[in-house]
C-alpha cells in the first residue's frame, strides 16, 4: 500500500510511505527520483497479465488512528497509525454501530484490536452520558492463559483512560469477586463466569449493567469439555437481556469457524441481527503451506494404540517438512504430550549435523 506525501514532494522527486496491509506498526517512508518510480510501478496497460502487480492493492485504503479522538488514539492505539485491511473493513460496524459481530479471520490478522474498537465504542457512549461508573465490559476466552494475556495489556492500556479490569478465573482469589462492583473491564473464563451468573437474580444490579460480551476463540464451542459450558453461558446472557428488556452486543472472534453464519444466527435477538463476517486465507499475515497425512486405523485398534502409532511417526514428519527449523506439535492431553516428548527422545537423531528442535504445547 503506498500513499503519496504531497508536503515532502519536490519537482525531482516523490516521498511516500509504504503500509502494510496485515501488519499492525509496519510503515517505511520512502523517497523516489521521477525516473525510479515510473521505472518501480509498472504501467498498468502493458502488466495486466503479471501476477506479481496487484493493482487492486492501490485503491485500497486503510483507516488511520487518527480518526478517532485524541485520547484514544494515544493511550490506546498509540503504537500504529493505521488500522490494517481486516481493521478497516470492520471499522464500520465494530465503531459506529451497535450491532453484534461473528468475525472469522486468520491468526494474526489484528482481531483483539476489533474487540478495543468495540470497547472504545461503549466508552464513548458512556463518557458522553456521566455514566461511566456503570460501565460494564466482559470478556471470555476458554483459556486462564488468555485471560492473563489480555489483562496484562488491558490493564496497562486502559487504565490510561480511567477504566479498570478485574481477572476471574478459577486461580483468583475468592474476594476479587467483591471487586466486580468497581470494575469495567472483567476478564473470565467460560466456567468461572457460570458460576457467577448461576444465580444472576441474587446479583443483578451488576450483571444487567453489562452491555457488551466478548467471545474469544468461539470455536471453543465444539469443544467437548468447554462448549457446553460456553453455550450455557451465552444462552442465559440473552435471556437476561431478554427478561430484563435491553441489548448485549455480543463480538464473537476466531481463526478457524466454517459456519459464521449459523453463529450469527443463534446469536441474534427480536432487536438486534448479528452480522457474520469471514475473512480467507489470502489475508493471513504468515503463509501457510498445509499437508495432510493419512493414515489407516481400524475397527479392532483402539484409540490409545493408534495414538502410539502416530507418535512414532512424527520424527520422520518432522526431518522431512521443518527443513531444521523449530517445530510445534499440538497434542489434546497432557499425557499425550508426554508421550509424544518420550517418543520422540528416543527416536531422536542428528540429520546431516542439523539438530531438530521441538516444542510441544497443549491446546
Amino acid at each position: 500500500m503506498i500513499y503519496q506525501d504531497d508536503e515532502n514532494n519536490s519537482e525531482d522527486s516523490i516521498s511516500t510511505t509504504i503500509l502494510s496491509k496485515n501488519y499492525i506498526n509496519t510503515e517505511l517512508p520512502a523517497t523516489f527520483s521521477d525516473n525510479e518510480f515510473i521505472e518501480s510501478v509498472p504501467n498498468q496497460e502493458n502488466n495486466e497479465n503479471n501476477p506479481q502487480v496487484d493493482f487492486n492493492l492501490l485503491k485500497d485504503k486503510l483507516i488511520p488512528t487518527s480518526i478517532l479522538s485524541e485520547e484514544i488514539a494515544k493511550n490506546i492505539f498509540q503504537d500504529y497509525h493505521y488500522f490494517n485491511q481486516i481493521q478497516s473493513d470492520v471499522f464500520q460496524k465494530i465503531y459506529h454501530t451497535d450491532s453484534s459481530l461473528v468475525i472469522c479471520a486468520p491468526t494474526g490478522c489484528g482481531k483483539t484490536v476489533i474487540l478495543e474498537l468495540a470497547i472504545v465504542r461503549l466508552y464513548e457512549q458512556y463518557s458522553a452520558t456521566n455514566k461511566l461508573s456503570q460501565l460494564k465490559i466482559v470478556y471470555v476466552a476458554p483459556l486462564k492463559a488468555l485471560c492473563n494475556e489480555k489483562y496484562e495489556d488491558w490493564y496497562v492500556k486502559f487504565s490510561r483512560i480511567g477504566l479498570s479490569c478485574l481477572q476471574l478465573t478459577g486461580d483468583s482469589p475468592n474476594e476479587d469477586i467483591y471487586k466486580f462492583k468497581s470494575s469495567h473491564i472483567i476478564l473470565t473464563t467460560p466456567e468461572k463466569w457460570d458460576s457467577v451468573t448461576r444465580m444472576w437474580k441474587d446479583n443483578m444490579a451488576q450483571i444487567s449493567a453489562v452491555r457488551l460480551f466478548l467471545l474469544d476463540e468461539i470455536h471453543a464451542l465444539s469443544d467437548k469439555t468447554r462448549g457446553p459450558t460456553l453455550e450455557a453461558i451465552v444462552s442465559r446472557m440473552k435471556t437476561i437481556q431478554n427478561e430484563l428488556g435491553y441489548s448485549i452486543r455480543f463480538v464473537a472472534l476466531s481463526a478457524s469457524i466454517p459456519n459464521v453464519e449459523d453463529l450469527a444466527s443463534w446469536l441474534s435477538c427480536k432487536k438486534s441481527t448479528c452480522i457474520p463476517l469471514k475473512y480467507g486465507e489470502e489475508l493471513r499475515p504468515v503463509k501457510l503451506k498445509i499437508v495432510v497425512m493419512g493414515y489407516p486405523c481400524d475397527n479392532k485398534t483402539s484409540g490409545y494404540r493408534f495414538d502410539m502409532l502416530l507418535s512414532y511417526k512424527l520424527n520422520g514428519l518432522i526431518q522431512t517438512y521443518s527443513n531444521g527449523k523449530p517445530t510445534l506439535i499440538f497434542c489434546s492431553t497432557r499425557k499425550g504430550v508426554l508421550q509424544s516428548a518420550l517418543t520422540i527422545a528416543k527416536s531422536f537423531k542428528y540429520v546431516v549435523g542439523k539438530c531438530i528442535h521441538c516444542f510441544l504445547l497443549i491446546i
